[in-house]
């Protein structure tokens, strides 16, 4: 999970969420411990895209045909994201944005649900308005006010008409990180599923290597398409496979931040 309101949100409906252990190349759930916890009342799978890399969804939805089992994608990390040729969050049968401050699509705070079923649409829209029905004939439930303010939709609105161009810039970074890193002993990018058709970054995560195992290094990707990444300085020192210091050096350009560690 990136956050505790993945399991929440199972719990909030009387559901007991089931923890899925991950796959150690990406972070992100591991379609073969799924198929291990599925039981008679499984009735859903929430995989969790998480930092720099999407779950693999070929396995996941073939998991959930073969047990007939709903698909909700956590896209909060994943703004953009495709996988063969679909976009994040709408592989699944519902897909589910954070729009939190910290994000690389924000509005502050609130956050996007997407999904091409028609009766989902009409229960979302009742699950966000206080159970009221979209349409006479509209399904509802029983909720409290989750709407997202207008303003914070004409912030969401901007910011959403600038994502592509910073997502390019976000990936191209990325890029350059492993290509510098590529001949490091005990560095490791996590791997990248050639499914993936392009890949966002909320933060791009590196493993280096301890006596005792694989740790991981998370850094922040700046978007902005004046930002130049120029230089990725590490120590030059890894004894004992042991990295004792790393850091971007971000070239800043008309007062815009560097990136940062």
């Amino acid at each position: 999970m990136t956050w505790q309101a993945t399991a929440s949100a199972v719990l909030d409906v009387n559901a007991v969420p089931i923890l899925v252990d991950i796959d150690p190349e990406t972070y992100t759930i591991d379609p073969r411990k799924i198929e291990e916890a599925v039981t008679i009342r499984t009735k859903c799978i929430i995989p969790v895209h998480l930092y720099g890399r999407m779950a693999d969804m070929d396995a996941i939805i073939s998991i959930a045909n073969k047990y007939k089992l709903h698909v909700i994608e956590d896209t909060s990390h994943q703004h953009g994201s495709i996988w063969k040729d679909k976009p994040a969050g709408s592989i699944g049968d519902i897909g589910t944005f954070s729009l939190q401050s910290s994000k690389i699509l924000n509005s502050g705070e609130g956050g996007l649900i997407i999904t091409q079923n028609k009766r989902y649409y009409e229960l979302l829209m009742s699950l966000v308005s206080c159970g009221r029905k979209l349409s006479d004939e509209s399904p509802t439930m029983q909720s409290g006010n989750y709407r997202l303010t207008e303003f914070q939709a004409a912030i969401a609105l901007t910011q959403l008409s600038r994502l592509d161009e910073h997502n390019k810039v976000r990936e191209a970074n990325a890029r350059y990180i492993e290509d510098s890193i590529s001949d490091i002993k005990g560095l490791r990018p996590m791997y990248h599923n050639p499914n993936i058709t392009f890949q966002t970054y909320y933060n791009f995560t590196l493993r280096y290597a301890l006596p005792i195992g694989m740790m991981s290094i998370g850094m922040c990707l700046s978007g902005h398409k004046k930002m130049i990444l120029y230089k990725c300085v590490l120590a030059k020192s890894i004894g004992k496979q042991r990295v004792t210091n790393m850091f971007l050096s971000g070239k800043k350009a008309d007062g815009y931040p560097s990136a940062f560690l």
